[in-house]
């Protein structure tokens, strides 16, 4: 168990909605080979541009590499080892037209400029005094990655992954990333299981969808969209153990509002600065979350309307 989830262990007893959501963040899902347009298999995608011997020194738990975009920045084909607590990177391949220090996560200190590639960045985030995560945004030529090392917020020195294998991550993965790989990555293609890109429910809320990718597991199934002005809608469902009774709005997050959406057994609205989201229980067994995030903040925020009528479609969907 990492320090902050102990520290954050007494808030979580009653966040139902919450503790659903970390276990779909934490799920291991199947990783699927990337299909293009044409349906045609992608010859590689990130977790495959790195040598095995070097994912294997960057996977302590030996978890099971997934192909995805990166959680939290949906410009990235990434590949995420693990949970939360462990290892992620990527390749940009949507630009925003955004710096590349701006691209950075914001950490305790200050981005830091690193000797990495042709120009990098390197930011921490730091516990009790004790870094428990570094996040490197490096440019090789005309290629920008990502490497996110969350391990070092657990407890047990054994699930540590290295600043030096981190960055031997980093350097692996930019000098291997194909001339031609963003152009051949940007594909809208998910799952059977999630809604196409061009579902017109979908269409109404966020527009023209430029990538879209899947996750799929036993108990898990996560749909990503970025629409070509970069707003990110985002559709987790997971299984959850039986509970006797339907989650309340006030355990669904902050600023959470209970709505009625028919068919459910209990439904929460939420907005605010930074989201327009919907969580759903569809019944005692499952629970879902509908997020929907403007690309900049000083934009209009996302229809509530037009969230839910989107959850919906999933769940009919499903």
């Amino acid at each position: 168990m990492s320090r902050l989830i102990r520290l954050s262990s007494v808030l979580a007893v009653t966040a139902l909605v919450l503790t659903a959501c970390t276990e779909a963040e934490n799920a291991e899902p199947e990783s699927e080979p990337t299909p293009t347009e044409s349906g045609e298999t992608a010859a590689t995608n990130a977790c495959e541009l790195v040598p095995q011997d070097l994912l294997d020194r960057v996977n302590p738990r030996d978890a099971e590499p997934v192909s995805r975009l990166l959680l939290g920045d949906l410009t990235y084909d990434g590949c995420t080892i693990g949970g939360v607590y462990d290892v992620s990177f990527g390749v940009r391949i949507a630009d925003d037209g955004k710096e590349l220090s701006e691209l950075v996560p914001a950490g305790t200190e200050p981005a830091e400029e690193v000797d990495l590639g042709d120009e990098g960045f390197r930011s921490v985030m730091q516990y009790d005094g004790e870094v428990v995560e570094v996040n490197y945004v490096v440019r090789f030529a005309d290629h920008v990655v990502r490497v996110e090392n969350s391990s070092l917020g657990n407890d047990d020195e054994a699930d540590h992954v290295s600043q030096e294998d981190t960055k031997a991550l980093l350097v692996a993965l930019g000098e291997a990333v194909p001339d031609d790989y963003e152009q051949e990555a940007l594909t809208t293609s998910v799952d059977e299981a999630c809604l196409p890109a061009d579902d017109p429910s979908i269409l109404d809320l966020v527009g023209e969808v430029q990538l879209a990718r899947s996750a799929v597991g036993d108990d898990t199934l996560r749909c990503n969209y970025l629409a070509a002005d970069f707003t990110r809608l985002e559709f987790t469902m997971s299984d959850t153990t039986d509970v006797d009774e339907p989650f309340r709005a006030e355990t669904a997050g902050q600023d959470a509002e209970e709505i009625e959406v028919e068919g459910v057994a209990a439904a929460a609205l939420i907005e605010n600065d930074l989201e327009v989201a919907v969580v759903v229980q569809p019944d005692q067994e499952s629970i879902a979350r509908l997020s929907v995030q403007a690309p900049d903040l000083r934009d209009p925020e996302p229809d509530a309307e037009g969230a839910i009528e989107v959850a919906k479609a999933f769940l009919a969907a499903d």
